[in-house]
């Protein structure tokens, strides 16, 4: 009898049927019920099992339309030598039956787990089934050409989108997953059903068309609007789009600096190529031209003071000639050498303001190499805080997303 009532209990649960159990927990003779009988009560009135005679039996059966309709469990006392009342844990009723006896009872309502009728059978159809297993709930499956080895654990599979054969009530949603197959038709007929929550797996554009399209049909705007789209919680969907735009400028930016960094580094290349060739120039021009022009400058002097000297001169007016002639090349040899010296002075000048502002270019330098090691010791410690779990994605809050996403043009560094 027991077990046989344990299947029955198992059977309505799984048709989702509401019930309550009746229990007795007491009773003094010559009552019929005794300690632990037990008996269904549904709610047309049937009962299956035994808690008493006819008395008994349809006070259990109004105290159990009650539990049902309240949610709640009750104690119950019959007795004959009580008017009916209610004190603070009991309803308490008068015995009718000549027999008289006293009897308590404990009615139970028992309400199915809620059932989820899933219309589809897309990626996202059979991703909810299991999350809806997991959490205990009954599952039907309606979509064409579904078979059970796409919904494994499901309780039913309908290969039609047809809810006239699924027993749907308070505890029942409904979530059409039809991912673009049958979208409209599929909302309608579940809309078309009691069913108080009927929701759609949807984008936000797709909903808003999804709704314009209702709006076609017969279907009424309060029923309309109590479509639920797109289905979920709101986890701010937006900064998943910002995410990605944020991505691809990051990408952009990076791509401009690996751009820019290669022009500096050919710009370096040349500059530097440039750098060399003037300083072997100079070198040339200097140690190399310089010296022999002035060597063959010297030469032609001293070869024209020889010529001078090996002169055949008479007379004084000759000896004066060649004389005044040495002092004239002398003069210009001289005149020449402090021409040159003087220009050589204002290159060394050039030079050394060249030197100069090399000297402030390698500071600046090793001033950006100095914040870039900064840079990378901060971003270091940083990579240590990954690893060592401070940063994790379970930490991560919507608020600080949404921060870090608005603060990304202008940040300056890392933030968690």
């Amino acid at each position: 009898m027991y077990n046989d009532l344990i299947d029955q209990i198992s059977k309505y649960m799984g048709e989702g049927e509401e019930f309550a159990v009746a229990q007795v927990i007491c009773r003094e003779a010559p009552s019929s019920g005794k300690p632990g009988d037990k008996a269904i009560i549904l709610k047309d009135g049937t009962m299956i099992g035994w808690i008493g005679g006819g008395c008994v039996k349809g006070i259990a059966v109004k105290e159990a339309h009650e539990a049902i309709r309240e949610n709640r469990s009750r104690l119950v006392r019959i007795d004959p030598d009580e008017g009916n009342s209610e004190d603070s844990s009991h309803k308490i009723y008068r015995m009718t039956c000549h027999s008289g006896g006293t009897m308590e009872l404990f009615v139970e309502p028992i309400t199915p787990n809620p059932q989820l009728i899933i219309v589809g059978k897309s990626n996202i159809a059979r991703a909810l089934s299991k999350l809806a297993i997991a959490a205990n709930l009954r599952v039907n499956v309606l979509s064409n050409d579904v078979h059970k080895g796409m919904f494994p654990g499901v309780n039913n599979i309908h290969d039609r989108v047809d809810f006239s054969k699924i027993n749907i009530d308070k505890n029942t949603f409904i979530v059409v997953a039809t991912q673009g197959e049958d979208d409209e038709e599929s909302i309608r007929k579940a809309l078309e059903t009691s069913c108080n929550y009927v929701g759609f797996i949807s984008s936000l554009r797709k909903s808003v068309k999804i709704k314009e399209y209702l709006e076609q049909t017969e279907l009424s705007a309060n029923r309309i609007n109590e479509l639920t789209t797109p289905v979920g919680m709101d986890i701010n969907a937006k900064l998943k789009s910002k995410i990605k735009s944020n991505r691809k400028s990051i990408f952009e930016l990076d791509a401009k600096i690996e751009g820019n960094r290669s022009k500096i580094e050919e710009i370096r290349s040349s500059s530097e190529r440039d750098n060399a060739s003037i300083a072997r120039n100079y070198t040339a021009a200097f140690y190399g031209n310089h010296h022999l022009t002035n060597r063959n400058t010297e030469e032609i002097f001293k070869n024209r003071i020889a010529i001078l000297n090996n002169m055949d001169v008479e007379g004084e007016v000759e000896v004066n000639f060649r004389e005044t002639m040495i002092n004239m090349a002398n003069i210009d040899y001289f005149t020449h050498r402090a021409e040159v010296n003087q220009e050589i002075i204002n290159i060394n000048e050039q030079l050394s303001e060249v030197n100069s502002l090399l000297i402030q270019i390698n500071k600046a330098i090793m001033s950006r190499n100095e914040k870039s090691v900064r840079f990378n010791r901060k971003n270091i410690e940083i990579n240590k805080r990954f690893l060592n779990g401070e940063f994790h994605p379970s930490k991560a809050t919507t608020s600080a997303n949404n921060k870090r996403s608005k603060d990304k043009r202008k940040s300056r560094g890392f933030r968690c």
